[in-house]
């Protein structure tokens, strides 16, 4: 891996990254151009995004909300990789689901 790291000049783009070989120690992201690498993440991480799915999860069932929670999937158009995402299941209605105050 250091040495296709090491021989790219300018930015990185989703094509470059895509074309690295795989690496099963390490989760790379793009993002504004820059190759982020860091270790995978270890059991303590896994544990907390475990509870904070599953948490996730109720709300969404509790308010009937056409939404799905996903973990470690890839983000295209940034080329990043989110511990949790929450993806919308159907075309949104914001007729359906006003907006709440954050508080």
């Amino acid at each position: 891996m250091s040495l296709a790291v090491s021989d790219h000049f300018g930015p990185w783009t989703v094509e470059d990254v895509l074309a690295l070989p795989e690496d099963a120690r390490h989760r790379i992201e793009l993002v504004g151009g820059a190759l982020l690498m860091s270790p995978n993440p270890g059991v303590p991480h896994q544990r907390a995004s475990l509870r904070l799915a599953m948490h996730l999860h109720a709300a969404i069932a509790a308010a009937g909300a056409p939404f799905e929670v996903l973990e470690a999937i890839n983000v295209l158009d940034r080329t990043v990789q989110p511990g949790e995402s929450t993806v919308l299941t159907e075309p949104f209605r914001p007729d359906l689901y006003p907006a709440v105050p954050v508080r």
